[in-house]
């Protein structure tokens, strides 16, 4: 109806539109309509009168309504997409936190345990041990490193006999307990004159070597990040020590010539021909363990437990 009021000496229906003011422009009725656009056109006023009476009017959008439930379908499709996606995220998280404390759980072990809680006091008193050998308290520390024997033997037997009672820190702070106690106990023997220095110097060195390897092998198995408190953190294991048999035997006759020696104060057998012959012998284990230790891959093993 407004294309018949519309010819080409009039304006064009685009300009004739934009000139409606914008409350009229977005809802008008359709006799409105027509009658604003042909007065606009023909540049005539007037009055609609009886055309505005005889028909009644009905609201009409210019705006198209296809659009708008097309819109409203795609905002509708946009929030399930939206729902979905959130949900999807949401099971993810809690799979891989789920997975993360499973591989974790793998990793970390119980550290309080009797044969643990044994080489602990064991290192602990080998301070002490080394004050009473400078202090020529050799009664006091021959009894006192019985029971640290003792307690060596102990924490031994309730690691195999009980396999809950099995971890991968004990593996570690056993023989690290027995390296400080004979570490302690020959530096404190020679600065009294009863064991001779380059043997000392030799059982250290070997002891500073074997630690310095194993805490390269601590760094290179820890798993990322690799921060300071993580390489130091207790429960997580990484790798197993397992001591090699040349090791063990070494170690017995570290603490037999500790023995011996904290023994000739004692007794009276000071300088005594089987003393020097035990030096030799120590001599030899310690170079022999030193070398399996630094070639042969049996004395670690890296820990791998992750689940697919």
């Amino acid at each position: 109806m407004a294309l018949r009021l519309w010819s080409r000496r009039s304006l064009p229906l685009r300009t004739l539109l934009r000139r409606l003011p914008v409350n009229e422009a977005t809802r008008l009725e359709p006799s409105a309509c027509v009658w604003r656009v042909s007065c606009i056109s023909t540049g005539a006023g007037g009055d609609r009168g009886a055309e505005e009476q005889a028909t009644a009017p009905r609201p009409v959008f210019l705006r198209s309504k296809t659009r708008v439930l097309r819109t409203r379908e795609s905002l509708a499709q946009t929030g399930d997409s939206l729902r979905a996606t959130r949900k999807r995220v949401t099971e993810n998280v809690e799979q891989t936190k789920r997975i993360v404390t499973e591989r974790m759980g793998h990793l970390r072990e119980n550290i309080l345990t009797i044969p643990n809680g044994l080489s602990l006091a064991r290192l602990c008193s080998s301070p002490i041990l080394g004050y009473l050998v400078v202090t020529e308290g050799y009664t006091a520390a021959l009894v006192l490193f019985a029971a640290a024997g003792v307690t060596d033997v102990l924490d031994g037997w309730v690691a195999r006999s009980f396999p809950s009672q099995q971890s991968m820190l004990g593996t570690v702070v056993d023989p690290l307990a027995d390296k400080c106690l004979v570490a302690t106990l020959f530096l404190s023997l020679t600065v009294a004159g009863l064991i001779p220095i380059p043997l000392t110097v030799l059982i250290v060195t070997r002891d500073a070597t074997i630690l310095g390897c194993a805490s390269y092998l601590r760094y290179t198995s820890l798993p990322a990040p690799k921060t300071f408190l993580r390489f130091f953190d207790v429960t997580l294991a990484t790798v197993k020590f397992s001591p090699t048999s040349i090791s063990k035997a070494n170690t017995a006759v570290q603490l037999g010539l500790v023995a011996a020696t904290l023994a000739a104060p004692v007794f009276g057998f000071v300088d005594h021909s089987a003393l020097h012959a035990f030096w030799y012998l120590t001599a030899s284990t310690t170079v022999l363990s030193g070398l399996t230790y630094l070639f042969t891959k049996d004395a670690y093993q890296f820990i791998r437990k992750d689940k697919s």
